[in-house]
C-alpha cells in the first residue's frame, strides 16, 4: 500500500516540534510512526528522556499539549535512558 502525502496530516509540524525540543535536551532521540486502516492513519510518537531531565508525566504533557489535535496523548510513549526508574 502506498502513503499519500495528505494521509500524514500533520507530520512536518510533529517533526519541528520533536527537533527542537531535542536540541533543547528535553528528549535524546524520537520516533514518529504511523498506522491505521483504509488510509486512516494515526501518528504515535515515542521518546528517550536522558537521565537528569524532566519527569515523564511533564515530558508527555508539553508534548501532548503542544500537538494537541495531531497526536492523542494516549499515542505518546515516553522512555527512560539507562539508569532510570
Amino acid at each position: 500500500m502506498f502513503v499519500r502525502e495528505h494521509q500524514l496530516h500533520g507530520h512536518d509540524e510533529i517533526v519541528r516540534f520533536l527537533e527542537a525540543i531535542k536540541r533543547r535536551g528535553l528528549i535524546s532521540e524520537y520516533l514518529v510512526s504511523w498506522n491505521g486502516r483504509d488510509g486512516r492513519l494515526t501518528p504515535k510518537v515515542t521518546v528517550w528522556r536522558p537521565y537528569g531531565t524532566l519527569p515523564v508525566h511533564r515530558v508527555r504533557g508539553a508534548i501532548a499539549r503542544k500537538l494537541f489535535g495531531l497526536i492523542p496523548a494516549e499515542r505518546i510513549n515516553i522512555i527512560a535512558d539507562q539508569g532510570q526508574a
